[in-house]
Protein backbone atom coordinates (compact mmCIF):
# COMPACT_ATOMS: atom_id res chain seq x y z
CA UNK A 1 0.00 0.00 0.00
CA UNK A 2 1.70 3.31 -0.94
CA UNK A 3 2.04 5.91 2.03
CA UNK A 4 -0.02 9.18 0.73
CA UNK A 5 2.11 12.18 1.99
CA UNK A 6 1.40 15.48 0.93
CA UNK A 7 4.58 17.24 -0.26
CA UNK A 8 5.21 20.59 0.75
CA UNK A 9 5.29 23.09 -2.45
CA UNK A 10 8.54 25.40 -2.25
CA UNK A 11 8.49 28.23 -4.83
CA UNK A 12 12.05 29.55 -5.37
CA UNK A 13 12.16 33.45 -6.36
CA UNK A 14 15.16 34.89 -7.66
CA UNK A 15 16.50 37.46 -10.70
CA UNK A 16 19.24 35.37 -10.90
CA UNK A 17 19.45 32.11 -12.75
CA UNK A 18 22.68 31.48 -11.94
CA UNK A 19 21.40 29.56 -8.61
CA UNK A 20 19.92 26.81 -10.87
CA UNK A 21 22.72 25.34 -11.91
CA UNK A 22 24.63 25.37 -8.44
CA UNK A 23 21.28 24.01 -6.62
CA UNK A 24 20.93 21.53 -9.18
CA UNK A 25 22.20 18.57 -7.11
CA UNK A 26 20.50 19.62 -4.06
CA UNK A 27 16.74 20.19 -5.66
CA UNK A 28 17.31 16.63 -6.52
CA UNK A 29 18.17 15.08 -3.59
CA UNK A 30 14.86 17.45 -2.06
CA UNK A 31 12.57 16.42 -4.42
CA UNK A 32 11.24 13.65 -2.76
CA UNK A 33 10.09 15.96 0.04
CA UNK A 34 9.42 18.90 -1.42
CA UNK A 35 7.65 20.08 -4.74
CA UNK A 36 9.67 22.67 -6.23
CA UNK A 37 9.33 25.72 -8.47
CA UNK A 38 11.27 28.02 -9.62
CA UNK A 39 9.93 32.21 -10.09
CA UNK A 40 12.77 33.85 -12.09
CA UNK A 41 11.55 37.65 -13.11
CA UNK A 42 13.88 39.71 -15.45
CA UNK A 43 14.55 42.87 -12.79
CA UNK A 44 14.52 43.83 -9.08
CA UNK A 45 11.24 46.20 -9.75
CA UNK A 46 9.16 43.27 -10.59
CA UNK A 47 9.63 42.12 -6.61
CA UNK A 48 7.65 44.49 -4.91
CA UNK A 49 4.48 43.82 -7.37
CA UNK A 50 5.08 39.63 -7.13
CA UNK A 51 4.77 40.34 -3.48
CA UNK A 52 1.36 42.24 -4.29
CA UNK A 53 0.16 39.42 -5.94
CA UNK A 54 1.03 36.24 -4.05
CA UNK A 55 -0.85 38.28 -1.34
CA UNK A 56 -3.68 39.39 -3.40
CA UNK A 57 -4.22 35.31 -4.09
CA UNK A 58 -4.05 34.37 -0.37
CA UNK A 59 -1.65 31.83 -1.12
CA UNK A 60 0.59 33.07 1.54
CA UNK A 61 -1.85 31.64 3.96
CA UNK A 62 -1.43 27.88 2.64
CA UNK A 63 0.69 26.18 5.34
CA UNK A 64 1.78 24.10 2.94
CA UNK A 65 3.66 26.54 0.79
CA UNK A 66 6.85 27.70 1.52
CA UNK A 67 8.80 30.84 -0.48
CA UNK A 68 12.70 30.69 -0.73
CA UNK A 69 13.71 34.39 -1.79
CA UNK A 70 17.93 34.39 -3.48
CA UNK A 71 18.38 38.04 -3.74
CA UNK A 72 21.88 39.52 -5.64
CA UNK A 73 23.98 41.66 -3.25
CA UNK A 74 22.69 44.98 -4.44
CA UNK A 75 18.88 43.49 -3.73
CA UNK A 76 19.94 42.95 0.10
CA UNK A 77 18.14 45.75 1.11
CA UNK A 78 14.48 44.69 0.24
CA UNK A 79 14.51 41.84 2.65
CA UNK A 80 12.83 43.96 5.37
CA UNK A 81 9.97 44.45 2.58
CA UNK A 82 9.86 40.76 1.59
CA UNK A 83 9.56 39.89 5.39
CA UNK A 84 7.06 42.78 6.12
CA UNK A 85 4.56 41.13 3.16
CA UNK A 86 5.04 37.57 4.16
CA UNK A 87 6.96 34.75 5.68
CA UNK A 88 9.50 33.48 3.71
CA UNK A 89 12.81 32.13 3.98
CA UNK A 90 15.39 34.71 2.17
CA UNK A 91 19.48 34.03 1.38
CA UNK A 92 21.73 35.32 -0.58
CA UNK A 93 23.38 34.13 -4.04
CA UNK A 94 26.81 34.00 -2.00
CA UNK A 95 28.28 31.02 -4.22
CA UNK A 96 29.94 29.88 -1.01
CA UNK A 97 27.52 29.61 1.20
CA UNK A 98 24.28 29.24 -1.40
CA UNK A 99 23.80 25.46 -0.97
CA UNK A 100 24.37 25.76 2.89
CA UNK A 101 21.67 28.25 3.02
CA UNK A 102 19.15 26.66 0.71
CA UNK A 103 19.15 23.84 2.84
CA UNK A 104 18.83 26.19 5.59
CA UNK A 105 15.75 27.60 4.31
CA UNK A 106 14.13 25.04 3.66
CA UNK A 107 14.54 22.96 7.45
CA UNK A 108 14.60 25.94 9.16
CA UNK A 109 11.51 28.03 7.17
CA UNK A 110 11.32 30.93 7.62
CA UNK A 111 15.36 31.15 7.99
CA UNK A 112 17.48 34.27 7.00
CA UNK A 113 20.95 34.16 6.07
CA UNK A 114 23.20 35.31 8.17
CA UNK A 115 24.46 38.80 6.28
CA UNK A 116 20.94 39.54 6.14
CA UNK A 117 20.69 38.79 9.70
CA UNK A 118 23.22 40.98 10.61
CA UNK A 119 22.28 43.71 8.35
CA UNK A 120 18.60 43.67 10.05
CA UNK A 121 19.76 43.92 13.20
CA UNK A 122 22.10 46.66 12.51
CA UNK A 123 18.07 48.63 11.29
CA UNK A 124 16.83 47.26 14.60
CA UNK A 125 19.82 48.53 16.51
CA UNK A 126 19.65 52.21 14.86
CA UNK A 127 15.26 52.69 15.38
CA UNK A 128 15.12 51.23 18.67
CA UNK A 129 18.83 52.96 20.15
CA UNK A 130 19.25 49.67 21.90
CA UNK A 131 21.64 50.40 24.77
CA UNK A 132 23.90 47.73 25.46
CA UNK A 133 25.26 48.30 28.80
CA UNK A 134 21.31 47.59 29.79
CA UNK A 135 21.18 44.69 32.09
CA UNK A 136 18.58 42.15 29.84
CA UNK A 137 15.89 40.85 32.18
CA UNK A 138 14.35 37.64 31.12
CA UNK A 139 12.87 36.68 34.66
CA UNK A 140 9.47 37.58 33.79
CA UNK A 141 9.83 35.18 30.91
CA UNK A 142 8.22 32.03 33.05
CA UNK A 143 7.60 30.57 29.21
CA UNK A 144 11.41 30.16 28.45
CA UNK A 145 13.54 27.59 30.04
CA UNK A 146 17.10 28.02 30.89
CA UNK A 147 18.69 27.39 27.34
CA UNK A 148 15.80 29.40 25.79
CA UNK A 149 17.09 32.06 28.00
CA UNK A 150 20.77 31.94 27.48
CA UNK A 151 20.21 31.61 23.26
CA UNK A 152 18.05 35.23 23.65
CA UNK A 153 20.78 36.95 25.91
CA UNK A 154 23.50 35.26 22.93
CA UNK A 155 21.10 36.94 20.21
CA UNK A 156 20.73 39.95 22.19
CA UNK A 157 24.37 40.53 22.05
CA UNK A 158 24.50 39.69 18.22
CA UNK A 159 26.08 36.51 18.53
CA UNK A 160 25.49 34.52 15.09
CA UNK A 161 23.80 30.29 15.70
CA UNK A 162 27.49 29.49 15.59
CA UNK A 163 28.97 31.70 18.15
CA UNK A 164 25.96 30.76 20.50
CA UNK A 165 26.11 27.00 19.89
CA UNK A 166 29.87 27.35 21.62
CA UNK A 167 28.99 29.57 24.27
CA UNK A 168 26.40 27.33 25.40
CA UNK A 169 27.68 24.15 24.68
CA UNK A 170 24.92 22.59 22.23
CA UNK A 171 25.10 21.94 18.64
CA UNK A 172 24.30 24.07 16.19
CA UNK A 173 20.67 21.89 15.30
CA UNK A 174 19.79 22.11 18.68
CA UNK A 175 19.95 26.07 18.81
CA UNK A 176 17.80 26.49 15.83
CA UNK A 177 15.59 24.03 17.36
CA UNK A 178 15.15 26.23 20.32
CA UNK A 179 15.09 29.68 18.01
CA UNK A 180 12.02 28.05 16.47
CA UNK A 181 10.21 27.34 19.70
CA UNK A 182 11.11 30.66 20.83
CA UNK A 183 9.53 32.29 17.98
CA UNK A 184 6.61 30.22 18.37
CA UNK A 185 6.39 31.89 22.20
CA UNK A 186 6.67 34.89 21.23
CA UNK A 187 4.27 34.78 18.15
CA UNK A 188 6.92 35.71 16.09
CA UNK A 189 8.69 34.54 12.82
CA UNK A 190 12.35 35.98 12.73
CA UNK A 191 15.21 36.08 14.98
CA UNK A 192 15.17 39.50 14.13
CA UNK A 193 11.87 39.88 15.54
CA UNK A 194 13.07 37.69 18.75
CA UNK A 195 15.45 40.62 19.46
CA UNK A 196 12.53 43.22 18.39
CA UNK A 197 10.24 41.66 20.90
CA UNK A 198 13.05 41.76 23.47
CA UNK A 199 14.43 45.41 23.82
CA UNK A 200 10.78 46.60 23.71
CA UNK A 201 9.71 44.76 26.32
CA UNK A 202 12.78 45.51 28.41
CA UNK A 203 12.44 49.25 27.73
CA UNK A 204 9.34 49.01 28.70
CA UNK A 205 10.79 47.31 32.27
CA UNK A 206 13.30 49.95 32.59
CA UNK A 207 11.19 52.84 32.09
CA UNK A 208 8.51 51.17 34.84
CA UNK A 209 11.20 50.50 36.98
CA UNK A 210 12.41 53.83 37.36
CA UNK A 211 8.95 55.43 37.23
CA UNK A 212 8.32 53.09 40.25
CA UNK A 213 11.28 54.85 41.73
CA UNK A 214 10.19 57.48 41.09
CA UNK A 215 6.64 57.47 42.70
CA UNK A 216 8.10 56.14 45.78
CA UNK A 217 10.63 59.21 46.09
CA UNK A 218 7.04 61.55 46.44
CA UNK A 219 5.34 59.14 48.77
Amino acid sequence: MRKNTKRKAVTILTTDPAVFPILKVKLTQESEKYQIHAHFFADRERIREVLKNLRRIEILEDNNQQFVWVLREEEKELVRDILSFHEASVITTNKMSLETDFMNSLNYYPYVALPLQSMLLMQVNQTYKRDYSMPLDLTSYHQLNATEKAIIFHLYKGKTTTQIAESVCISYHTVNNNIALIKKKFNVKTKVDIIKHIIKTNQETQLRQKEAKINAKTI
